[in-house]
């Protein structure tokens, strides 16, 4: 195996983890299925890549605002019944 075969299979596997980059992004979210479905067959268009890329964004930011809130609302109430549990 040459340096230049080397250099080939690093370049693909660059691309692999660019052109799969919409799936990592939503990988934590309820909708990575429909991200990766849509990714994986429209995703060699930059248009599907790029609408692919948006979704994931916004379902990421979605998901994690509903645990930020979550989580403030559990916080929120623990500080009230530590306030009547005096």
């Amino acid at each position: 195996m040459t340096s230049t075969d080397i250099l080939q299979i690093i370049f693909l596997l660059f691309l692999a983890a660019v052109y799969f980059w919409p799936t990592a992004v939503a990988y934590e979210t309820p909708q990575r299925g429909f991200v990766f479905v849509l990714n994986l067959f429209l995703g060699w268009t930059f248009i599907g890549w790029v609408i692919a890329l948006a979704l994931a964004y916004k379902y990421s930011s979605e998901h994690n605002t509903a645990q930020n809130q979550e989580y403030f609302n559990k916080n929120r109430y623990k500080k009230r019944l530590r306030r009547f549990n005096k």
